[in-house]
C-alpha cells in the first residue's frame, strides 16, 4: 500500500502524525522587591528551561515529534512572602508573570485561561484558596499546566468557536483540501 502512494500524499492524508515543531510565550515579568521572576518549564517532567522574565520576554521552546502528548508546566519559583511592595495600603510593585500568549504554528493564543490551569501555592494569611484557578498571571510560586496533543492545531480546532468553519477563506481552505484528497485518491483508486 505504501508504494501506491507518493510521501507528499501520505503526509496529506495523513496529517496527524506527531511533527517537530516550536511553541512561544510571550511573557511579561514584573520586577519585585528582591529582582525579577524566574520561571522554570517542563515538557513532560523533564526540564526544558529555567529562565528570569524581565520585562517583556519571548520563550522559544522546541518541540520534538517523539512524544504525542504534551504537559507544558510553566513553573513561578522564586517569590518571597516580602516581594509585594506596600505603601499607604497600595501596591507599588510585585514580583509576577503574566503570560500573554502561546504560539504554535502560526496560530496564535490570546486567551490561554481557556487551555491552562494554574495551581498556585496560596500564602498562610489568604482566605479563599482554591486549588487552581483559570488565569495567565502567575502571583504566586506555583505550576501553570498546558497540555495538547501532537500535531497541535488538530488538538487545538476542537476548541474553535461555532461558525469558525462559516468564515468564506475558512471554507475555500476545506473545499481545496477535500478536492487534493479526491484527486489522489481517484489517481491511484
Amino acid at each position: 500500500m505504501d508504494r501506491i502512494f507518493k510521501q507528499s500524499e501520505r503526509n496529506f492524508l495523513n496529517p496527524k502524525t506527531p511533527h517537530c515543531h516550536e511553541l512561544c510565550a510571550d511573557c511579561v515579568g514584573t520586577e519585585g522587591r528582591h529582582g525579577w521572576p524566574i520561571l522554570e518549564v517542563r515538557r513532560n517532567k523533564e526540564l526544558v528551561m529555567q529562565q528570569e522574565i524581565v520585562n517583556k520576554t519571548v520563550l522559544k521552546i522546541s518541540v520534538p515529534n517523539d512524544c504525542r502528548r504534551n504537559l507544558f508546566e510553566f513553573e513561578f519559583i522564586n517569590k518571597k512572602p516580602d516581594d509585594t511592595v506596600v505603601e499607604d495600603g497600595n501596591i507599588i510593585a510585585d514580583k509576577q508573570i503574566i503570560i500573554k500568549n502561546f504560539q504554535l504554528h502560526n496560530a496564535n493564543f490570546t486567551q490561554i485561561e481557556r487551555f491552562t490551569r494554574y495551581y498556585p501555592i496560596w500564602p498562610e494569611d489568604f482566605e479563599h484558596k482554591p486549588r487552581s484557578i483559570q488565569s495567565s498571571t502567575l502571583s504566586f510560586n506555583g505550576v501553570m499546566k498546558f497540555y495538547y496533543t501532537n500535531p497541535p492545531l488538530e488538538y487545538f480546532k476542537k476548541f474553535k468557536n461555532q461558525g469558525y468553519f462559516d468564515q468564506p477563506h475558512i471554507r475555500k481552505e476545506i473545499e481545496n483540501n477535500f478536492e487534493k484528497t479526491l484527486t489522489i485518491l481517484q489517481l491511484h483508486g
